[in-house]
């Protein structure tokens, strides 16, 4: 499809470099906007591919063959976007009644990231669209040179966003970081153990899970996070984060969060902040002094205050 998508763009673009130089930026736009059409039939993870073969394949056809009917009839350019947006509809229609009969699509464990690629296609459809409204707009209102130099470059750009997005499987509006991400948790929200991957296994990589979580988005400093909150974060559930971390941090849940406040306090404490005990426990995410003071001493058999005194002794006077 991505072959076709080139070709839709190619040949017509071959044939307006022959015609006068005032239509031939509007040409490009139209085959441009032609290839783009392709493109956004072009399969997502979840789809079929051969509903997508099936409606791209006559659109192409038909889209290539409009720009020599511009020997014969006038406003080629304009039948030329006006055929896309009616190709958009149909497609759009017949995936929307796919989606309606397939029901098992609701309880697949990848629909977070299917979610994900059809929200991109839609913004990309919605981009595609104002592009084509604003082609035909200013095919009508007589638009220069210099108007259609850059609506050319902005369909171009777009083109290349897309075209990369057919051929990575990218969603192109997140950065790939995010997107790796996003396709680990989903990898990882099962309510039982992947086949072929034991218990031991799971939890070790779900524990992994919970560590990277920790340390790099730091929930901790909200007084108020919970195991429901980590388990809505991380899309797993209660009973096996429970069990990783007791098992793997030999801490319950709240000794495990409150491990990484003391760990951060001690980072605050470290940098010279001239906060006072109560000033940093708030900053960590403890809900009172007593609660900061109890967990600090579990975790380093010390008091906050008895800690700054051997960090320096002025420090602890001041708190």
């Amino acid at each position: 499809m991505r072959v076709i998508a080139l070709l839709t763009l190619l040949l017509p673009a071959v044939f307006y470099c022959s015609v006068e130089e005032a239509e031939m930026l509007q040409g490009i736009c139209c085959a441009l906007a032609s290839s783009m059409t392709v493109l956004m039939m072009y399969p997502l993870s979840y789809e079929d591919i051969r509903i997508s073969v099936a409606v791209s394949v006559p659109s192409a056809i038909l889209l290539m063959a409009v720009p020599p009917l511009s020997l014969y009839i006038s406003h080629a350019c304009e039948l030329t976007v006006l055929a896309s947006l009616c190709l958009l509809m149909v497609y759009d229609y017949i995936r929307a009644r796919f989606k309606l009969v397939s029901v098992k699509m609701l309880f697949r464990l990848d629909s977070v990231w299917c979610n994900l690629e059809d929200y991109a296609r839609r913004i990309f459809e919605s981009l595609l669209l104002a592009l084509c409204a604003i082609m035909l707009a200013m095919g009508r209102l007589g638009a220069g040179m210099g108007h259609s130099a850059l609506l050319c470059m902005a369909m171009f750009a777009l083109f290349v966003l897309m075209y990369k997005r057919a051929w990575t499987g990218r969603t192109m509006l997140l950065s790939e970081k995010r997107e790796n991400r996003v396709q680990e948790i989903v990898r990882g929200n099962l309510r039982s153990f992947p086949a072929g991957e034991s218990e031991d296994e799971y939890m070790s990589s779900l524990y992994a899970r919970v560590l990277d979580y920790m340390e790099t988005c730091k929930p901790y400093l909200d007084p108020t996070y919970s195991l429901d909150d980590m388990a809505r974060d991380l899309f797993s559930n209660k009973v096996y984060l429970s069990r990783a971390v007791n098992f793997y941090s030999g801490r319950n849940f709240k000794q495990f969060v409150n491990y990484y406040r003391v760990k951060h306090s001690i980072e605050l404490m470290r940098s010279g902040n001239p906060d006072k005990i109560i000033q940093i426990a708030m900053k960590s995410g403890f809900h009172s002094v007593v609660t900061f003071s109890m967990a600090f001493k579990l975790n380093t058999r010390k008091t906050p205050g008895e800690y700054l005194r051997d960090i320096d002794p002025l420090l602890g006077k001041q708190a």
